[in-house]
Formats: C-alpha cells, structure tokens, sequence
C-alpha cells in the first residue's frame, strides 16, 4: 500500500522536524507506583509502633421508684434517671516486646524499597537506551528506503535491456537469468527496507508513548 507507506514516512519526518520530551512511558509510571507503594508501606509499619494515646469516657445513670429516704413512690418514677455517674480518662499503649518484630518488618520493607527504585533505574536507563538505539536504526531505514528505489530502477532497466537483447539473439539465457536475479534481490531488498522502516516507526512510538497517535494518523 503506497498510501499508507507514504503516511509512515510523513510521520517519520514530522518527529525528525518536532522531536518534544516524550510523556512518562507507561512502564515508568507502574515502577514509580510500586516504589512509592513501598515508601507508603515502611511509614505505615513506623506508625503502628508508636505509642497510642487513648481518651476513653464512661458514662451511666439510674432511677429507681424508692427514693433516697426509703419512701415506695409509684412505679413509674422509677423510669427516669436520677443519678448520673461519669468516667474519663487518658491512656497510653506502647508494645514493648515488639521492638524486635518492628526492625525485622522495617528492614524488610527498606529492601523493598531499595529493589523498587533500583527496577526504577534500570528500567529509566533501558528505555533511555532503548530510544537512542531506536533512533539510530530508524534513521538507517530511511537512508535506506530512499537508496532502494534507485538500486531497483537499476535493475529493472538492466533487465529490461538484457531481455531486448535476449529477444534479439545478442546474448545468452544465462546473461538473462543473471540479470533478472539481480532484480528479484532489489525487490527483496525494498519490500524488506519498507518493512524494517515501517517496525522501527512502530517501535519509536511504543518508546515514546505515542502508539495511539500513530494509529490514529494512519487511519
């Protein structure tokens, strides 16, 4: 499809000519969220070990139909409250005896974390050489699906020329099957330059997030 072709080579130069900072590719963002999950995790693991200061209160009441003096009121005057009591204090907890469990949990989050962040890194670097790979090949595959064309005219008119020449007993069979050999390797050539250059544009915009665009412009 030569439409299409020339829709991948017009979004090649469009990114050659506004190269931008990408967004934050996807996989990046996954690492930073289970790094920053882990940092969440280790402060939670500081918090319930610290003492707790606890305010507690009570409070209850009571009626009864036999007064203070022990006197049988009705029986009813014994629904209401007519003494209250009431309770309040403050409290602290601190577990003592789990200083031990605290530093195993600490330490093991602390490594967590530590391999988090260095997945972080390691995924930041491979992307960020991802991209300068990428863009070194996709810059051959251009130079090199611009150079095809011309190998391929070449051929074509050489083997056109052998054919003439064939038709008109000026050369042998096997000239001409040289010839045409020299040609269906420039075809290859071409239809693998189109396809080398076309997984290198797909393979630039899946490292920049940019696949949904890509798609969208070929549409």
């Amino acid at each position: 499809d030569s439409l299409l072709e020339n829709k991948i080579i017009s979004r090649y130069l469009s990114f050659m000519n506004n190269q931008t900072t990408p967004d934050v590719h996807p996989v990046l963002k996954y690492y930073e969220s289970v790094r920053e999950n882990s940092v969440e995790r280790e402060n939670q693991i500081k918090k319930e070990y610290m003492p707790r200061v606890l305010l507690q209160a009570s409070v209850w009441g009571r009626g009864s139909s036999v007064s203070a003096q022990d006197q049988f009121r009705p029986l009813y005057t014994g629904i209401g409250i007519e003494r209250v009591n009431y309770l309040m204090g403050v409290g602290i907890t601190y577990n003592i005896f789990g200083f031990k469990r605290k530093q195993l949990q600490q330490n093991i989050q602390k490594a967590n974390t530590l391999l988090a962040e260095k997945r972080l890194e390691e995924e930041t670097a491979f992307l960020k050489n991802s991209r300068k790979q990428n863009m070194i090949e996709l810059t051959t595959a251009y130079q090199r699906l611009q150079e095809i064309p011309r190998q391929l005219q070449a051929a074509t008119a050489a083997y056109r020329q052998k054919l003439a020449l064939y038709r008109n007993g000026l050369t042998n069979i096997l000239e001409l099957n040289a010839a045409l050999s020299v040609l269906y390797r420039a075809e290859i050539d071409h239809a693998q330059a189109k396809y080398y250059f076309t997984k290198a544009v797909f393979d630039q915009a899946l490292l920049e997030n940019q696949l949904p665009a890509l798609l969208q412009t070929l549409n």
